[in-house]
């Protein structure tokens, strides 16, 4: 089975069988939702490491901020993509402060591409 088939077959038996947690979602004002409730962005490593305790590690729930990953939470140029996605949540929806997180053994330390 290729990869996307395992992937569109997991997500189709995890909409049909909603784990309780997120059936609070399904009646959320979605219009509403695009503003993140704290105000707040975050730009993050994409590291996969990170992907299941950032944003609990925060105290951050769905909603509450914006979450932009780069490679290593790296801004590169005056209107990268990074700087973009932080001018659309500042300028459009409302940010108001912005925290950048690093992680320990970043893999951009060693990286020589």
């Amino acid at each position: 089975m290729a990869l996307i088939d395992e992937i569109l077959a997991t997500n189709e038996h995890f909409c049909a069988n909603l784990p309780e947690e997120y059936r609070a979602y399904e009646h959320e004002d979605h219009h509403d939702s695009k503003i993140p409730k704290k105000k707040l962005a975050i730009l993050a490593c994409m590291d996969t490491r990170t992907t299941l305790f950032l944003e609990p590690a925060m105290g951050i729930k769905r909603g509450d901020a914006k979450v932009i990953k780069t490679v290593g939470n790296c801004v590169t140029g005056y209107f990268d993509t990074a700087v973009k996605s932080l001018m659309v949540a500042i300028y459009e929806l409302g940010v108001m402060e912005i925290a950048v997180v690093g992680h320990d053994e970043c893999g951009m330390q060693k990286t020589t591409s």
